[in-house]
């Protein structure tokens, strides 16, 4: 006797994800990707500028928060007739620690290197307030970011410029004094064709004015040096500042 062949079908039900389930599972793997990413990219990179031109850098993850434990180092050189600027247009890391009001954990720190090779370097940057922009008036630059094993923030973004050492001028300078008389006087820069200069106070040999920031630039042609001999020197020890940089 024959005997049918039976078939038994089972149906088996097949929970479909509902569409909050499917974003965050997309999520999750958008997280993956750049965590692989971040970790590729957190390399030493080498950036080099032919010509007067610009670009940007990130931390790993940018704009989205840059992973813990990471070390990175980026190298940025010119060529030897052009300097480097830079400007943060984007900064958030952790900020400083309480009880000692350092960048402990998480930041970057610049580190410019001179025609003669010697580093001299930066402070160390952290919190939400942007750095100001930097003349380096140099053309190489070293930019270490370093994360720590805590909070994740959203980074930084860098914009680099390599530009010629004319068309550089000194820092905007700002007066708030009420008294108009100095402000004339107050930041300016050099004549490269001059070989002795004199850089005064506003207002000197009486009072300075108040509430004044500024800023002269010192520029010599290529193999000079710069040589400067402070005459006299009277500030307030504590609202009064001379930086030399």
């Amino acid at each position: 006797m024959n005997v049918a062949p039976l078939l038994l079908a089972f149906m088996i039900g097949i929970t479909r994800p509902t569409e909050g389930q499917q974003q965050q599972q997309q999520q999750q793997q958008q997280q993956q990707q750049r965590q692989l990413q971040s970790q590729k990219s957190c390399e030493i990179q080498e950036i080099h500028g032919r010509g007067v031109s610009s670009g940007y850098l990130t931390s790993p993850n940018y704009p989205y928060s840059y992973p813990s434990n990471q070390d990175c180092l980026f190298n940025i050189t010119a060529s030897a007739n052009l300097v480097i600027h830079l400007t943060f247009t984007h900064f958030h890391l952790e900020g400083r620690m309480l009880h000692s009001n350092q960048c402990l954990n998480d930041y970057v720190i610049v580190t410019v290197v001179d025609r003669k090779g010697r580093e001299h370097v930066g402070e160390r940057f952290c919190g939400n307030q942007l750095p100001e922009p930097l003349h380096t008036m140099q053309n190489s630059v070293y930019i270490r970011f370093h994360s720590s094993h805590t909070n994740e923030y959203s980074g930084f973004r860098l914009r680099y410029q390599f530009l010629t050492e004319e068309s550089i001028f000194e820092p905007a300078s700002s007066y708030f004094d009420d008294d108009l008389r100095y402000l004339k006087y107050c930041g300016g820069h050099s004549n490269m064709k001059a070989f002795a200069g004199e850089i005064r106070s506003p207002g000197y040999p009486s009072f300075y004015p108040k509430n004044v920031t500024c800023n002269w630039l010192l520029r010599v042609g290529p193999g000079k040096k710069i040589y400067i001999h402070i005459q006299y020197l009277e500030l307030s020890p504590t609202m009064g500042l001379l930086i030399l940089f």
